[in-house]
């Protein structure tokens, strides 16, 4: 695994959740509904949900999704910082944490770190560079 993809497992993860919860909203907004229908006979032994009772059980399937994938965030970001902490150079830990852990643009971090987004493209890549050969080392 290169640098960049092992910095972007994090933000992958953190996208996941992101959509997760959107869909977790609006299932919670059919599930919470208070006008009922009738989608025709029931008959016994049928395995048909109603549209609630599904909005439901899909509801709490993502809950539990997200609570895994918030253990594989908090995981990630622990790995990713154990690897972090061995890079030398701190502007490029600075930039890497801004960019990967924080989700800032480069113009973004540009700005607040005050430099030229030239700048924070070269320091983006040594500290990239730098990841790569901690991981190197540790697979």
């Amino acid at each position: 695994m290169d640098a960049k993809e092992y910095l972007m497992e994090f933000t992958k993860i953190r996208n996941q959740i992101e959509k997760n919860q959107i869909i977790i909203e609006n299932l919670k907004a059919v599930a919470t509904k208070t006008n009922t229908f009738s989608e025709g006979e029931r008959v016994q032994g049928s395995r048909n949900l109603d549209p609630m009772g599904k909005a439901v059980l899909d509801y709490l399937d993502l809950e539990q999704e997200n609570a895994d994938l918030l253990n594989e965030l908090t995981n990630a970001k622990c790995r990713i910082f154990q690897v972090l902490k061995q890079v030398e150079n701190m502007n490029a830990v600075d930039v890497l944490t801004k960019r990967y852990i924080l989700g800032m643009k480069f113009e973004d971090i540009a700005e607040a770190k005050e430099q030229s987004a030239r700048n924070i493209y070269e320091v983006h890549k040594k500290g990239l560079d730098a990841v790569q050969v901690i991981l190197n080392k540790i697979q």
